[in-house]
């Protein structure tokens, strides 16, 4: 029995064939096949509110890769799409941002004003949301617009609740 993040029950047959933690949710993920929709599905292991063991066995199929499965993902969503993202850090995160691993498409582009341009392609920023109001200040979305509008916004509401309004 599962509950999915709007918080609709249903009873489901899972295969799983990869569990991934996540340390910034403090969750754990599993990779399972799913019966009802026939396809590869990604549930939270803390929104499974029962479970039995079925007689039934199985063998996660010889060409799963869970790499190539997320490979478009910043972390684990799995989208249709890709998602252009660009991002500008200011000079001060700029070593952080040279000294880290970040995606497989990632390109770092150094600027004159010392700062440095990310660019990557991903599956959806929906996903990097959290990720990129974590820097604050120090990063300005320059692409895809729904993104840079969602940290424009979020950034004005904690500025309004910082200035008492």
């Amino acid at each position: 029995e599962y509950t999915d993040v709007q918080g609709h029950g249903s009873r489901r047959v899972v295969h799983p064939y990869f569990l991934e933690p996540r340390p910034e949710s403090r969750t754990v993920y599993v990779f399972a096949h799913d019966e009802a929709s026939g396809a590869v599905r990604l549930f939270r292991l803390d929104r499974i509110s029962r479970a039995r063991v079925v007689r039934e066995r199985f063998e996660p199929p010889a060409d799963f890769d869970v790499d190539a499965l997320v490979s478009g993902s910043w972390g684990i969503w799995q989208a249709e799409g890709h998602d252009e993202v660009v991002l500008r850090f200011a000079p001060e995160a700029a070593a952080r941002v040279r000294q880290s691993f970040w995606h497989r498409s990632a390109q770092l582009t150094d600027l004159e004003a010392g700062g440095v341009e990310l660019r990557l392609t991903v599956a959806s920023e929906m996903e990097m949301r959290p990720w990129v109001l974590g820097w604050g200040a120090q990063v300005e979305v320059l692409a895809p617009p729904s993104l840079r509008q969602h940290v424009a916004e979020s950034m004005a509401a904690g500025a309004r609740v910082y200035a008492g309004g």
